[in-house]
């Protein structure tokens, strides 16, 4: 038997009501349990889209993901006119049905389509007045204080990863990477742990012409051969449109004995965890910069 890390990412209002329910249904019946980063803020998905629509390839990933079918015409024009939906209240009876699951939840930023495309100018204050709006939604939710965050789009700087010590979570997602690490940032070591991402997201993957089977079976060899694998997944697309590839990439998973787990199970049972560097920088099928964990100089 072989654990890996299972995320979900909930970015917008689509993705919760329509996405999560299938998952829940499907992990319930398959008996796996994840772990959902949830964004509970205004839901800008559409007006976040017309910000990127000029950015060097963002419109030939929306053509090659489908991204009309994926995330729904709902999704694609919400926050273009009149005040926004704000996730935790319109969500609410979907985000009481998570909080009787026995599903890890943790923080997917307040408003994700802002964080996104704004972070790179934004101060450690804005990132924890995002985070304690978040979190002060999720403890009226859920009754208890959120123990974990991950960064819209996986979009945070290192000087902005502060935030998350203010914060006191027993970790963080919000990076790219191969293994568990604490932050190095100018030369300092961060409280708070990353599990990062350590495969690519589908959408990433049909952005450079593959197919959804294709990486679905891909992911399967890849978490097979990794020593440390964390998978993500988003609700508005593998809760939907690729539920049935989905399903099937867990029927298979466990035939070869592999485990999904929530990633505070994996934050757990880590061992000791090194610092490493981490910085800015580019991935294939992913039109913005991402945080990248850097390899240890040996």
């Amino acid at each position: 038997m072989k654990r890996f890390g299972l995320r979900v990412d909930v970015c917008h209002l689509t993705a919760l009501t329509e996405g999560v329910p299938p998952l829940l249904d499907l992990f319930r019946r398959t008996n796996v349990r994840a772990t959902f980063f949830v964004a509970l803020g205004p839901d800008n998905a559409g007006r976040g889209g017309l910000r990127r629509i000029f950015q060097p390839g963002f419109l030939r990933k929306m053509w090659r993901s489908r991204a009309w079918k994926m995330y729904g015409w709902k999704t694609i024009t919400a926050g273009w006119f009149g005040a926004p939906n704000v996730i935790a209240d319109a969500g609410a009876a979907v985000l009481r049905a998570l909080a009787e699951s026995p599903h890890e939840i943790g923080l997917h930023g307040w408003d994700h389509a802002a964080w996104q495309d704004r972070m790179e100018q934004w101060s450690v204050g804005d990132v924890a007045e995002h985070l304690r709006n978040a979190s002060d939604a999720y403890e009226r939710i859920f009754g208890r204080k959120p123990l974990s965050s991950a960064a819209p789009g996986w979009r945070i700087s290192p000087r902005l990863l502060r935030a998350n010590d203010l914060h006191e979570f027993a970790y963080a997602s919000d990076s790219r990477g191969e293994c568990a690490f604490r932050p190095a940032v100018d030369g300092t070591a961060l409280t708070t742990i990353q599990i990062p991402l350590t495969l690519p997201t589908l959408d990433e993957w049909m952005a450079l012409g593959q197919s959804a089977p294709s990486f679905f079976s891909e992911m399967i060899s890849r978490i097979d051969q990794a020593p440390f694998a964390v998978l993500a997944v988003h609700a508005e697309a593998e809760g939907r449109l690729y539920l049935r590839d989905f399903a099937g990439f867990l029927e298979t998973a466990a035939s070869r004995g592999l485990v999904p787990v929530p990633l505070g199970d994996v934050a757990r049972d880590l061992g000791r965890v090194e610092p490493h560097a981490v910085s800015m920088g580019e991935l294939p099928g992913r039109a913005q910069r991402v945080l990248i964990q850097e390899q240890r100089q040996s």
